[in-house]
C-alpha cells in the first residue's frame, strides 16, 4: 500500500515538472506503466560527463513536456539490479521507453536541452 502511494506521488511529481529519481525498488512500475512515456538517464554519481549533464537534464525535468512524459534518473552505480536489468553498460546513457514499446530505443543525440526535447518531439 505504501509502495503505491510511493508511486503515485512520483508521478505526480513527475507530470509538475521534476526528475524523478528511479531505484532498484520503483523502476519497474515506473519505467513499464503503460500510460507514460519515459526518458531514464543512467549516470553514476563519479562520472564527469554525467555531472556535466546534470544542469540540463533538471531544465528538462522542469519543462512542460507533457503530462504523459516522465523525465526520470538512476544512479545506475548505487541501483545495480535495475541497471544491469536495463543492459547499461556505460554512462551516460539515455534511454526512450514509449508507452506502446518498453524495449527502450537509446538516445545518441547532444547532451543539452535543446536536443532532448527535439528527441522527444521527433520520437512521441
Amino acid at each position: 500500500m505504501l509502495a503505491k502511494a510511493l508511486v503515485v506521488a512520483l508521478f505526480s511529481v513527475a507530470v509538475s515538472g521534476a526528475v524523478v529519481e528511479l531505484n532498484n525498488n520503483n523502476y519497474d512500475e515506473i519505467v513499464n506503466d503503460p500510460s507514460k512515456d519515459v526518458l531514464v538517464k543512467f549516470f553514476a554519481p563519479w562520472c564527469g560527463h554525467c555531472t556535466r549533464m546534470a544542469p540540463a537534464w533538471k531544465e528538462l525535468g522542469d519543462a512542460d513536456n507533457g503530462a504523459d512524459v516522465v523525465i526520470a534518473s538512476l544512479d545506475a552505480d548505487a541501483n545495480r539490479d535495475a541497471g544491469t536489468k536495463a543492459g547499461i553498460q556505460g554512462f551516460p546513457t539515455i534511454k526512450l521507453y514509449k508507452k506502446a514499446d518498453k524495449s527502450g530505443q537509446e538516445y545518441q543525440g547532444g547532451r543539452d536541452v535543446a536536443a532532448f526535447k527535439s528527441f522527444l518531439k521527433t520520437n512521441l
